[in-house]
């Protein structure tokens, strides 16, 4: 398994974390997505592109105020060096 196959599967649980109903699974989610991911990560790019993108976008529109902020604080860190 190169290093990228194993990101996504460490990764993959809180990925599908996002799409909970509980606020604080997803708050936790996206805090260890962060922590992982940045600030220097060699495959965050194309961990966005090719599994994190359609979840996180989700949030953008999600009920709780707090999850949109992060969602969309963590898009735009993923962003920067684009």
């Amino acid at each position: 398994m190169d290093e990228f196959e194993a990101l996504k599967t460490t990764l993959q649980h809180d990925v599908n974390c996002l799409a909970e109903k509980d606020r604080m699974v997803k708050k936790n989610a996206l805090a260890r997505l962060r922590k992982t991911l940045l600030p220097e990560n060699e495959f965050r790019h194309k961990f966005f592109v090719d599994v994190l993108q359609k979840p996180l976008f989700r949030l953008f529109a999600d009920s709780v105020e707090k999850i949109r902020v992060l969602s969309v604080e963590l898009a735009s860190e993923l962003f920067e060096d684009l």
